[in-house]
């Protein structure tokens, strides 16, 4: 085993058995193993034999990939892995897209308990995402996101300092492309929320309606 991937199982080890509130002690209970073995994985003093990989990987309902670092996928469902690797998105969001698509819609804790379930109110809901999916609208907002993401990545404490405190023509080239940069963010944020409404005005509808009206009274002439 590759020595950062012994410190991925060591990290996720520990991750996983915390999400749990469980002590070494415990997990080392649970298992049937000493608890000295789990700190020494704990502390990448030992490399995990097959046989605890796979032990670790069932108790805690993760697949030995994600344990390794290999995947950063947890679930040890194939479906869900399947449709993780084709469509790119998280584990998580895959998740919140099929408990909110569903009859019911669960109330999850912190510690993965379901605390209530109700009737989901977005279970009829397939279609309008579909349509969202579907238009070049909602692809162009990703990409605005995008572009705002990228260019405010260099707003910082010290870049703020800069600016309010340095006269204009003292400061350097490299902090001056910084700021033009961030403030072009301005302009994709004002991009997004066109876009939104654009998106609102496919399922209002009195746009629809005004439309119709409007091609009604105003044919197109031949």
């Amino acid at each position: 085993m590759e020595k950062e991937q012994k410190a991925v199982f060591a990290t996720r080890l520990g991750l996983l058995r915390n999400s749990i509130n469980m002590s070494q002690e415990q997990l080392a209970s649970a298992l049937e193993i000493d608890r000295g073995t789990i700190a020494k994985y704990e502390t990448q003093s030992r490399i995990p034999s097959y046989e605890h990989l796979t032990l670790f990987a069932k108790y805690f309902k993760v697949s030995t990939d994600y344990l390794l670092g290999i995947s950063d996928i947890q679930s040890n469902d194939t479906d869900m892995q399947a449709v993780c690797a084709y469509t790119g998105l998280s584990e998580e969001a895959v998740k919140i897209l099929i408990n909110r698509l569903s009859e019911t819609y669960c109330f999850i804790d912190d510690y993965g308990i379901i605390q209530e379930v109700i009737s989901s109110p977005y279970k009829d809901c397939a279609g309008i995402i579909s349509e969202i999916l579907s238009s070049d609208e909602f692809w162009n907002i990703i990409f605005s996101l995008k572009c705002l993401q990228k260019n405010t990545e260099n707003y910082s404490e010290d870049l703020i300092f800069k600016t309010l405190t340095t006269p204009p023509d003292m400061i350097d080239e490299e902090t001056k492309l910084k700021i033009e940069t961030i403030s072009n963010a301005d302009i994709f944020r004002y991009d997004v929320s066109r876009k939104i409404e654009k998106i609102s005005d496919m399922f209002d509808n009195r746009v629809k309606k005004e439309a119709e009206i409007i091609a009604k009274h105003n044919p197109k002439k031949e």
